[in-house]
């Protein structure tokens, strides 16, 4: 018997969360685009990736970043901010909760994130 989704998601949150990082990436949405913004490996790596998601919520803008993070193989977690300063996370580890799952969640909340913000979706 599987265990149900939001037990899954609670065991790969606390997995993700107690483990250290080992780098990520930072994705402009740019509705359904995907556009690499940052990617790190070491502390200066990360805080240029804080800095731009901290830009984008102060410049008034409408968009929507993705940061991927990577705690281990097939482990880590990502987080959907927009510029009204909402973020969503959803965390991935192993068979647990794959990142397939996770990623697909994603997608859709960030799709979601952007119609909300009145984006026009893609022809």
């Amino acid at each position: 018997m599987r265990l149900p989704k939001f037990i899954r998601q609670f065991i790969a949150s606390v997995r993700a969360h107690s483990a250290d990082e080992w780098g990520g990436f930072l994705y402009d949405y740019a509705n359904g685009q995907w556009r690499l913004l940052a990617d790190w490996e070491d502390e200066p790596g990360l805080m240029k990736a804080m800095d731009l998601v901290g830009n984008m919520m102060d410049r008034g803008q409408d968009a929507v970043y993705i940061a991927m993070v990577k705690v281990g193989p097939k482990h880590g977690y990502c987080v959907v901010h927009n510029s009204e300063g909402e973020w969503w996370e959803r965390s991935f580890w192993g068979d647990i909760y794959p990142i397939e799952e996770a990623f697909d969640e994603v997608v859709e909340k960030a799709r979601k994130a952007a119609d909300d913000l009145g984006f026009r979706r893609p022809q």
